[in-house]
């Protein structure tokens, strides 16, 4: 009887020591599992702030082409900001979880009166229309604040060349429209 009260005894530490052992990886892995499921989360917030920012930018550039397309049929001006002024309350009207912030400024430089520039009386042939909107985007969110500061540029060319023989009533016209901007 003796041999098997020291044979427990003795093996009794080994058992305290592999009790110890399978807690200590019990609270490692779950430590572990508890990391994953925080860079998971903001990575997924990350994706929805780098979503957001793509969308934003997909709507200035049309806000902008729209604009351009009424502009130069002979549309106010005004539309440009008009445009971007819904567009901003819309988009933060869509995401009223996150504080989402749209700030445009209209260059009146560089050919550019509120943003729009307008050049078709040229003795060249050239006719120039362009809008440019840079604007900033802050979203700002429990865990992080973006900001992202870029532009909108949307330029179309027209290049018009050609002669035309009023004598024997034959007409040639070469056009060469370009678009420049679309990103």
């Amino acid at each position: 009887m003796e041999t098997a009260k020291k044979f427990v005894a003795a093996r009794s530490g080994q058992l305290l020591i592999v009790a110890t052992l399978a807690i200590a990886i019990l609270i490692a892995s779950t430590s572990i599992y508890v990391y994953e499921l925080t860079t998971q989360k903001q990575s997924a917030e990350n994706d929805s702030i780098v979503e957001l920012a793509r969308a934003i930018k997909t709507g200035l550039r049309n806000a902008a082409v729209s604009a351009l397309a009424n502009i130069t049929q002979g549309g106010q001006k005004t539309v440009l900001a008009e445009n971007l002024d819904t567009l901003a309350d819309v988009y933060t009207r869509l995401h009223p979880q996150q504080i989402c912030q749209i700030r445009y400024k209209l260059p009146n430089s560089a050919g550019y009166e509120d943003g729009v520039k307008l050049s078709w009386n040229s003795n060249n042939g050239l006719g120039v229309s362009s809008v440019y909107v840079p604007y900033m985007l802050k979203v700002l969110v429990p865990t992080f604040n973006a900001t992202l500061n870029d532009a909108v540029n949307i330029t179309t060319t027209l290049k018009v060349q050609g002669f035309c023989t009023v004598g024997e009533n034959e007409t040639l016209k070469n056009c060469k429209p370009n678009m420049h901007g679309f990103q």
